[in-house]
């Protein structure tokens, strides 16, 4: 069951959030971390004694949600539901305060940006040994080496301004919404060879909110093919390797490698169900996103109507899919049903068989014993006493009769 942030605001101003925390199963320090989470605004320290006192103080309004907000919780655990830009608010019960998307200059740090830096150089670097591998996850999705780190986040940063100008909020993928994150070629030409390098993959994507969609993004530096020279345990360049005097006469050999040029690439992505839709802008020189950062983002954005076409193509593939799993589902249960009652008929009718055998056999050793008695009614006394010793030894081996109360217990099918 969903809970709404408006139910939830509602009761966090209503009565001390212990007890609300004992009345949905959960801590009072997590129900604390969900009303963050939802923006709910919540009392501060001493509310309620001083509301105990008889002090009246102001309530806050509830800030609306902006795009890719969390507007319910699932106490349960799952994932609960994500504010659009286009959702039309019904809700006239509680009053909320505007919360209009801000515009940032384009020069200030991005929310996802700030002290950012030194967490992508806290880790290791890539197989190839080129490619930052930070050891915190929860970081922008950004694949880059070392020497072109300050130029990504310049980028990063103004591009994810621009977007919010443009009124498109960029932000982690809300918990619980993870989507498909597709594979990265970074090269710049794409061919069937394998880059041999293993990158990070962030905890959340970065995401951004066009109209009701969620676009992810990941910015990339391009790798080009570069020949190397092998010398002394290490690859060079092979115009390095040429213009040095001393390792002319040396035995090595050449071969191409993939190395970060430079320049950059954005990749943007989105999926719903077994439906993908991806798209590459790439630089052709250095610095050509920063200088065209309008247009870029524009470009970006006029992908609405294609994505929105994938989305809607998923969500009907995924409706079918539940639709056809919820058939089968039925179809199982009566099966199920099906084969318990044809075993229940089976079982009722063995036992059924089993006491009319029973039965027979009581009346047919009846009759034995009764005959028996017959022929020897005229036997001296001490022999009738012998023949009813022996006829009772027998009814003792063949155990005991069938009576009443096996007939009461039987089971008729079900």
């Amino acid at each position: 069951m969903l809970v709404s942030r408006e139910d939830l605001f509602a009761l966090v101003w209503s009565e001390p959030a212990q007890t609300i925390a004992r009345r949905f199963k959960v801590s009072g320090s997590y129900l604390a971390r969900v009303c963050e989470r939802l923006k709910i605004p919540t009392p501060a320290r001493g509310y309620w004694a001083k509301y105990s006192a008889g002090k009246v103080m102001a309530k806050p309004l509830l800030p609306a949600p902006r795009p890719g907000d969390e507007i319910s919780w699932n106490p349960g655990g799952g994932p609960g539901e994500i504010f659009s830009a286009v959702e039309i608010q019904t809700s006239n019960e509680i009053e909320k305060a505007p919360n209009k998307l801000k515009k940032t200059a384009p020069n200030s740090t991005h929310s996802l940006l700030i002290n950012v830096k030194d967490l992508f150089l806290i880790g290791r670097l890539s197989y190839q040994k080129e490619f930052l591998k930070p050891n915190k996850r929860l970081l922008p999705d950004i694949q880059v080496s070392t020497s072109a780190l300050d130029s990504a986040l310049t980028l990063a940063n103004l591009l994810f301004n621009t977007l919010e100008e443009k009124g498109s909020r960029v932000r982690f993928e809300p918990i619980g919404f993870h989507s498909s994150r597709p594979a990265l070629d970074v090269k710049d030409v794409p061919d069937n060879r394998l880059l041999h390098d293993n990158f990070w993959s962030p905890a959340r994507n970065t995401v951004f909110f066009l109209n009701e969609l969620k676009v992810g993004i990941t910015i990339f530096e391009i790798t080009e093919s570069i020949p190397m020279v092998y010398v002394d345990g290490k690859y060079v360049r092979e115009v390095d390797f040429i213009s040095s005097p001393k390792t002319k006469r040396q035995h090595t050999w050449v071969s191409n490698r993939d190395l970060p040029c430079g320049r950059f690439g954005v990749k943007l992505y989105a999926s719903h169900y077994d439906q993908h839709w991806a798209k590459i802008w790439k630089e052709r020189r250095c610095g050509e996103f920063v200088k065209n950062i309008k247009s870029i983002t524009t470009d970006f954005l006029s992908n609405y109507e294609e994505i929105a076409k994938v989305i809607a193509l998923g969500k009907t593939r995924a409706e079918a899919a539940r639709i056809r799993s919820e058939e089968t589902h039925r179809l199982m249960v009566i099966q199920r049903e099906q084969e318990r009652i044809a075993k229940s008929v089976s079982s009722s009718r063995e036992a059924l068989v089993n006491l009319r055998n029973r039965f027979e056999e009581h009346s047919r050793w009846s009759q034995f014993f009764l005959h028996i008695g017959e022929l020897g009614k005229n036997l001296p006394p001490e022999s009738i006493n012998h023949l009813n010793d022996q006829i009772a030894e027998m009814k003792r081996l063949l155990g005991p009769n069938l009576s009443i109360e096996d007939i009461l217990d039987w089971n008729p099918p079900k």
